[in-house]
């Protein structure tokens, strides 16, 4: 059997089937977006289908071998990278010297765990959900501008996203804001039109902080349902903003947990 580079993934490709071959599973370049095998991680993201190939977008995530998938940030809310699979998933936060490109998230968390135990001072690797409590809130602005920002161009529900449209380029935080998952201000700070958003980490309690769950909030709910929609409890239609999440390009990424917390509150404003 023999193995040649194959142009647009550059992974291995066999000459004999004609699928390339990304070391725990193949794929089939006809399909392009399927693999042949469940993913070996399929379990912690059952709401994707085991046999999709970056979550069902290409254009924007890389998925070397199938496994899972996780964005790092330095605790100042710089993008450091990924782990080897990809941006997707919960936000790691890391601020150590460990090259983690080709290690799995699992792997990150072990080697800092255990270079942080013999080497006093050096910085332990930890989920979002963990670390949030000791970024400041301009580190947390940082971080979510940068996760809002890469689904630039998107299409949501017929308008195409654009950061150009939100107050200062820039997804503001306020730990003393009250709010759920993110929350559109007028340019008074007031609840209002969604000219400037927050996001905020009450979430936290609620559903987990990964990729697909802050977008659903950020750029569906708070831009495209108060900005450009203009749903809000004054016009007697919030609940389309939660319908606007569900029926979004978002949804079918985000967890099972964000689901029941997005559901129940259609159902609450549903029922005014």
């Amino acid at each position: 059997m023999c193995f040649h580079p194959f142009v647009f993934t550059g992974k291995e490709r066999d000459e004999e089937t004609g699928y390339g071959y990304f070391g725990a599973r193949y794929m089939d370049h006809e399909l392009m977006t399927m693999w042949l095998s469940v993913d070996p991680m399929a379990d912690k993201y059952p709401s994707i289908s085991p046999y999709a190939y970056c979550a069902w977008n290409p254009v924007k995530l890389v998925d070397p071998d199938g496994r899972e998938i996780n964005p790092v940030y330095g605790s100042d809310g710089t993008f450091r990278g990924n782990t080897k699979e990809g941006f997707t998933g919960e936000i790691v936060i890391y601020d150590g010297s460990i090259e983690f490109e080709n290690l799995s998230v699992e792997q990150l968390y072990q080697q800092a765990a255990h270079q942080a135990n013999v080497q006093p001072g050096a910085a332990n690797a930890l989920p979002y959900s963990v670390a949030a409590g000791s970024m400041t809130d301009e580190a947390k602005s940082k971080m979510y501008t940068d996760i809002v920002s890469r689904f630039e161009g998107d299409n949501i529900l017929g308008t195409i996203f654009s950061m150009d449209d939100v107050k200062d380029g820039k997804i503001y935080f306020d730990a003393s804001r009250s709010g759920n998952w993110a929350t559109a201000y007028d340019e008074n700070g007031n609840l209002g039109d969604g000219s400037k958003i927050y996001a905020t980490d009450h979430y936290l309690t609620a559903s987990e902080p990964t990729v697909e769950n802050i977008a659903a909030s950020v750029i569906c709910h708070e831009w495209f349902s108060h900005k450009i929609q203009g749903c809000s409890d004054a016009t007697k239609n919030h609940q389309q903003a939660y319908v606007n999440v569900m029926n979004g390009p978002y949804w079918g990424g985000t967890t099972d947990a964000y689901k029941s917390f997005v559901q129940l509150k259609f159902t609450k404003y549903a029922g005014r």
